[in-house]
């Protein structure tokens, strides 16, 4: 439990920019997207999915998943917390064929409808060092389901400084009708060395493609993709990117670690477009000189399929790393600015294409 506050955390620290920084011309957004919430719907969201035109937000409060078009509340789905239909904790969930995949339970995967009604759980989910594993898709993290089969990156709860890259597995897959578990790969040899601190361990991430996994290595300047069995390194160079400096301190500890990573930037998020064949790639400067708090300007790239640098810009203003949805218009991104002042919507603003 302690692991998945720290990613709230994580989470929370990245969500809000400074309004006066990293404004450029040309970068403003010329489009937006309100979704109307109710009075029982905050309007910052952690845990999420865009699914068919709606956005659809775990509501902490309520302990529901809260679906949203430009109209208002469409469906509030109540989670139990006991009984045959339990969900007693959610800490990610993803949506294909209006079947909710809910990771909560250490071990476990739950597969619900959208009434809320459990049609399966696969419980003592393990590797084959017979230590229990847990699907991890919160935020960025894209999992796939693909002829009967759930491929998924898991979250360790082993302390961080017992990680060893060259030795945990990275993917996984679970056959769906069987609920067999297979290890899928392992990271890339150049992560062995590269363990930084448990913040930028929680914001490693994963995009599973038909065709290949795109792993996002929070600290490295490239980019890895797994296909026919093997990683092939792909280099992307920025305009603006610091390089990390070298952590001092204890691996596993909170403080130090949030510390660290506000004096550094931090390649935080991929996100693919599966509508124009594009990969859109988040980073952050170090906080500003003599400031004591956690924002800072934000970055996008646009990459092609073929992880070529297309154009690389700053976040537009008052907008928020953490909130993201791609659709056929392009990306959109949660405008922070915007809920300041508005506690019924939520906003999107387009940032590409522009």
């Amino acid at each position: 439990m302690k692991l998945i506050n720290l990613i709230f955390i994580t989470l929370i620290f990245a969500c809000s920019q400074k309004k006066e920084h990293g404004e450029i011309a040309n970068s403003s957004t010329d489009s937006s997207i309100v979704f109307k919430l109710d009075d029982k719907s905050p309007n910052f969201m952690w845990n999420y999915r865009y699914y068919k035109g709606e956005l659809v937000n775990y509501n902490q409060t309520t302990h529901s998943l809260d679906f949203f078009n430009q109209n208002g509340l469409s469906k509030r789905i109540f989670l139990e917390k006991d009984g045959p239909n339990r969900i007693p904790s959610l800490w990610g969930f993803f949506i294909d064929k209006d079947i909710i995949y809910v990771s909560g339970q250490v071990g476990e995967l739950t597969l619900i409808d959208l009434s809320g009604n459990v049609k399966r759980r696969y419980s003592d989910l393990k590797n084959s060092s017979n230590i229990l594993i847990t699907p991890h898709f919160l935020a960025y993290h894209q999992p796939l389901i693909s002829q009967g089969k759930f491929y998924f990156e898991t979250l360790s709860y082993k302390k961080l400084d017992a990680i060893l890259y060259s030795q945990e597995a990275l993917m996984y897959s679970l056959d769906l009708k069987t609920g067999k578990i297979q290890e899928l790969m392992k990271y890339p040899e150049i992560g062995s060395d590269k363990v930084i601190s448990l913040q930028y361990n929680l914001s490693n991430s994963t995009i599973q493609l038909d065709n290949k996994t795109v792993l996002n290595f929070s600290h490295s300047p490239d980019i890895f993709t797994y296909v026919k069995n093997q990683w092939i390194q792909h280099r992307i160079n920025s305009n603006y990117f610091k390089p990390i400096s070298a952590f001092k301190g204890k691996v596993d500890d909170e403080f130090d670690s949030r510390e660290h990573l506000f004096d550094n930037g931090i390649y935080k998020a991929l996100i693919y477009d599966q509508h124009r064949k594009l990969y859109y790639r988040i980073y952050t400067l170090p906080r500003y000189p003599g400031e004591v708090d956690f924002r800072r300007d934000a970055y996008l790239l646009v990459l092609d399929e073929k992880f070529n640098l297309k154009e690389e810009f700053p976040f537009p203003a008052g907008l928020s790393i953490q909130g993201h949805f791609v659709n056929q218009d392009g990306l959109y991104v949660y405008n922070a600015a915007h809920a300041e002042n508005h506690e019924d919507e939520i906003k999107f603003d387009r940032i590409y294409p522009k």
